[in-house]
């Protein structure tokens, strides 16, 4: 509970803090005090006069969220060029989380399946059944704005996330796969579908092959 005289006395510390603190630089204690929490301090008393007393703050939230995507990611890399590993193994993690999620509906559906049957002898479940009832009802109430499924003869290519054979040179795929015509095709195919590109293929450019 705050009164005028303990938010008096807050302000007091602060500015016998502040006509103080260069003693700490001179010292070397510390470098600087652009430090947000002591800007933070100084917008206190306004704040508790307009909202009332701080004791409603926390800091558990965020603090919980850096360790979760900082500290536990940083750990999980090899302390080299970290933030890539950090990026990718948060995307990992959020991966095993949905698949975790998935394989928990499909339990609990097959769970409550397998009681409603043994209630109703006669009844049969089928768990695929069952799934394509879902989807069908979906998509029944899809909007009708949303984008239009491939046709059923359709090709859908996929291409492998890093190639398999990663930085070869011309002569290797003209030895190793006979495609003596790849750099004019290449030029060709640039020129037809990318005809702003300033990049001309050469024989000394590498390529990933997949």
């Amino acid at each position: 509970m705050h009164t005028v005289d303990s938010l008096d006395g807050l302000e007091s510390m602060l500015a016998v803090f502040h006509t103080n603190k260069d003693i700490l630089q001179e010292l070397e204690v510390h470098d600087h005090f652009n430090i947000p929490k002591l800007h933070q301090i100084s917008h206190f008393v306004k704040s508790i006069t307009l909202f009332g007393s701080t004791d409603g703050f926390n800091i558990e939230l965020p603090e919980c969220l850096h360790i979760n995507f900082a500290k536990d990611a940083y750990h999980a890399s090899n302390k080299c060029d970290y933030e890539e590993q950090v990026a990718l193994w948060l995307q990992q993690q959020e991966a095993i989380f949905l698949h975790s999620s998935y394989l928990d509906w499909l339990s609990e559906h097959s769970q409550s399946a397998t009681v409603s049957s043994h209630a109703d002898p006669n009844h049969r479940y089928d768990l695929d059944s069952y799934l394509d009832a879902e989807i069908e009802e979906f998509c029944s109430t899809a909007p009708t704005n949303a984008s239009p499924s491939l046709p059923i003869d359709a090709v859908v290519h996929v291409l492998a996330k890093t190639p398999a054979h990663p930085w070869q040179s011309v002569d290797h795929l003209i030895t190793a796969h006979g495609t003596t015509m790849v750099l004019p095709a290449l030029k060709s195919f640039l020129h037809e579908h990318v005809p702003r590109n300033n990049i001309i293929p050469g024989p000394h450019d590498r390529f990933d092959v997949y």
